[in-house]
Parts: structure tokens; sequence; C-alpha cells
């Protein structure tokens, strides 16, 4: 029983960390000159998801 909450947890950490990855990543490289404005919408998308991981 221990080892499947140890799983969990493991698999838990492991997706915050790949939210916080994808959007630090969509964050810090962004075209130069292009504002949030003008991001894709696909981008805003994964952003959202990518929030929605680390909570």
């Amino acid at each position: 029983m221990v080892s499947y909450l140890l799983g969990f947890a493991v698999v838990g950490l492991g997706m915050m960390a790949a939210g916080f990855n994808v959007a630090a990543t969509i964050i810090n490289y962004r075209a130069p000159g292009m504002t949030w404005s003008r991001v894709p919408i696909f981008v805003w998308s994964i952003l959202a998801t990518a929030a929605l991981l680390t909570l």
C-alpha cells in the first residue's frame, strides 16, 4: 500500500515539474517583440494546461 502512495506522489511531483518546465519555456522563449496579446491561442491553451498541472 505504501508503494502505491509513493508512486502516486512521484507521478504528481513529476507532473508538477513538467508543468513548471512548460510554463517557464513559454514565458522565457517567446519570439523577440511578441507581446502577450499576439501569442497564439494554442500557446495560451498549453500555458493554461501547464498552470493546471502545477496545482
